[in-house]
């Protein structure tokens, strides 16, 4: 028994694959396949058939594989740009720039802070703050002051203020939606997996502890008033509804009242949904007798996350590449309510074009982003 050639190119193992019951064999020093009987089969490439005396012959037709979006469109890594690279990309995402209030569409991959040991290095990956001041000087402006951002592996509206005074009302304004229970930032995730049920609120605490020398964020199950008050555990509330799905996955919105770090991570974990990209909390999904479930965080170590062969097979990925695939989670808008005492202030930014290019591949449809989507 011989594995069909286009198998062994998508590495699928030996399997039935052409248009015969039995599995075919090559014919030595030949590129065709012989079977002894017509029978349509799902096949990983397309196939000629031609007749020759009494048998039938297959040829496998080479078929070029589909672009990933690490190819085209590519992914934008901050990481590897210098500082005057990253000052010139920035100015041209900027999203919004009235009234004092400048917002900026923050690629993933750029922290607002350094991280602290490679401050004195070759390969030092540039922050926000760092920047900031070549930004300032780039628009032409006297001051320009960082506000709110997501975080490091996220994407999004990232707010920006033109004096110490517009800064202030933001924060302000921010502050005080949440007193109101209002949701004031809006994120679109790719999740693998389906939340269940599609819309609600994920009212979970987390804690943060050490795994394997790592600070992590871990779901708490039973927590103690005083592990609150000590803020060992903090209680975190995320809204979000199912926008569509397709082939296991899916298009999430998610709320949270107030960002906490990995919260939306984590949080989506405990609907037993990974976020595409997520290579920290993703292990901690198992799948036990075709079922998945939420393992202890002791038992999950973080590493490359683990995709279905049809998810790879629509990505056009290879195993050697996911670990390069980025974080989907994208902060789409931002509401300043009342916005110095008028309506709100809606600020939306346009998704990645590696996040637009897998939802093409995963059939997953998708509204078009405008801030009238999220009045």
């Amino acid at each position: 028994m011989a594995t069909c050639s286009a198998c062994q190119a998508n590495r699928l193992g030996r399997t039935l694959c052409l248009f015969t019951k039995n599995y075919v064999w090559r014919q030595p020093s030949t590129n065709r396949y012989y079977g002894s009987r017509i029978q349509l089969v799902k096949t990983h490439a397309p196939v000629t058939v031609l007749k020759n005396d009494d048998s039938v012959a297959l040829r496998v037709v080479s078929r070029k594989r589909g672009r990933n979006i690490l190819e085209r469109p590519g992914v934008i890594r901050p990481e590897e740009m210098n500082r005057e690279q990253l000052v010139q990309y920035l100015k041209s995402q900027i999203v919004y720039d009235e009234d004092g209030v400048l917002a900026l569409n923050k690629p993933a991959g750029l922290g607002v802070h350094s991280q602290r040991e490679d401050l004195d290095t070759a390969d030092h990956q540039w922050s926000l703050l760092e920047v900031l001041p070549d930004l300032k000087h780039q628009i032409g402006e006297k001051h320009l002051q960082f506000v709110k951002a997501p975080e490091k592996d996220c994407s999004g509206v990232t707010l920006l203020a033109k004096t110490p005074e517009i800064a202030a009302d933001i924060d302000r304004s921010l502050k005080e939606a949440r007193l109101r229970q209002v949701f004031t930032r809006v994120f679109w995730a790719v999740t693998v997996g389906v939340p269940s049920p599609l819309s609600g609120l994920i009212k979970v605490p987390v804690t943060n502890e050490v795994v394997d020398d790592e600070h992590q964020v871990s779901p708490v199950k039973d927590s103690s008033k005083r592990s609150y008050k000590m803020r060992n555990t903090r209680k975190l509330l995320t809204k979000y509804r199912v926008i569509s799905e397709s082939n296991q996955c899916a298009l999430v919105e998610l709320m949270p009242l107030k960002a906490y770090k990995d919260q939306l991570r984590v949080h989506m974990t405990t609907k037993l949904c990974r976020i595409l990209g997520d290579h920290v909390y993703s292990s901690r999904i198992q799948t036990i007798l075709g079922i998945p479930v939420l393992i202890d965080a002791r038992n999950a170590m973080p590493g490359t996350q683990v995709l279905s062969e049809e998810v790879r097979h629509r990505m056009n990925l290879t195993s050697a590449v996911i670990d390069s695939i980025p974080l989907h989670l994208h902060c789409v808008a931002m509401t300043l309510p009342s916005w110095k005492k008028k309506e709100d202030l809606i600020i939306s930014a346009p998704l990645p074009k590696y996040f637009w290019k897998t939802l093409k591949l995963l059939d997953i449809e998708h509204p078009q982003i405008s801030s009238e989507l999220f009045r």
